[in-house]
């Protein structure tokens, strides 16, 4: 259905599919979101863009 990736879910952030070669959990929530894109680091945890504090948002 997804061709080659290797389907990790929808990112909570933009709803796309995420492949697992690009996938953070977040550690809040414990959704699937794309790292680097849709979420980063935030107190040492994966954490998705809806879940970081707005005053540590890039």
């Amino acid at each position: 259905m997804y061709g080659e990736i290797e389907y990790c879910g929808d990112c909570v952030v933009c709803d796309e599919p995420v492949d697992l070669s690009e996938m953070g959990a977040c550690k809040s929530c414990g959704s699937a979101f794309h790292w680097g894109q849709c979420g980063e680091w935030h107190s040492n945890e994966h954490t998705c863009s809806n879940c970081m504090p707005e005053d540590e948002e890039e």
